[in-house]
């Protein structure tokens, strides 16, 4: 019996590469950018310590949030909320626009365009 496949499988692009493993999506926030903004503007607003600032999180903002889990944001091991991030905006008193170094560049040029194309 004379196979009429070619030698390459159909399983595999024709440069090796697997047909079936998806793309991995990069994420919108780079999660260590951010926590070095995070930390150092905290540090720069007289917060030397978590403790001061997720007590104004929950009293002042009603974010459940951890000093714990502030240092993990911090070192880029735990990507913020989206009501976590707001809150830091606000307590920490910068621009809303302060992260936005931490934004992939594309979805960054089109929030300052207004989510236009």
């Amino acid at each position: 019996m004379t196979n009429t496949r070619s030698e390459e499988s159909p399983d595999t692009e024709p440069d090796g590469g697997d047909f079936d493993t998806p793309m991995q999506p990069q994420n919108i926030v780079d999660k260590v950018a951010f926590g070095r903004r995070l930390r150092a503007q905290r540090i720069l607003a007289g917060f030397d310590r978590a403790t001061e600032f997720t007590t104004l999180l929950r009293s002042q903002y009603g974010v459940d949030v951890s000093d714990r889990t502030v240092y993990a944001i911090e070192r880029g091991e735990q990507m913020p909320h989206i009501d976590f991030l707001f809150a830091a905006t606000v307590a920490l008193q910068v621009p809303p626009d302060y992260f936005m170094p931490a934004i992939r560049s594309d979805v960054a040029a089109k929030l300052q365009r207004g989510g236009q194309e």
